[in-house]
């Protein structure tokens, strides 16, 4: 499969107004971060924690991580979706 250069991901970007970065990585140009290192990313709660100890309470730090986690697996199944039909209609 021929790999378009970073210029013509550059006008691809621009004409049909997707972001450079989002070209880039499904042409192959730049490594998918959150599927290279799922783990090294500490947990949210953590953060908050350490960043909010007396502003956040558990319950609000819960439904934050729920929100983020529900958004993730949303990403992950839409991007298999858009993954299987790529293949099929090549």
């Amino acid at each position: 499969m021929d790999v378009p250069s970073t210029n013509s991901c550059r006008k691809i970007a621009e004409f049909s107004r997707v972001p450079l970065m989002k070209i880039l990585l499904y042409a192959g140009h730049v490594p998918d971060a959150r599927e290279a290192f799922p783990d090294s990313w500490p947990a949210f709660g953590d953060y908050l924690r350490g960043k909010y100890p007396d502003t956040l309470s558990e319950d609000l730090i819960f439904v934050i991580e729920g929100l983020i986690e529900a958004r993730r697996h949303r990403k992950r199944s839409s991007t298999r979706r858009w993954r299987s039909r790529q293949g099929a209609s090549s």
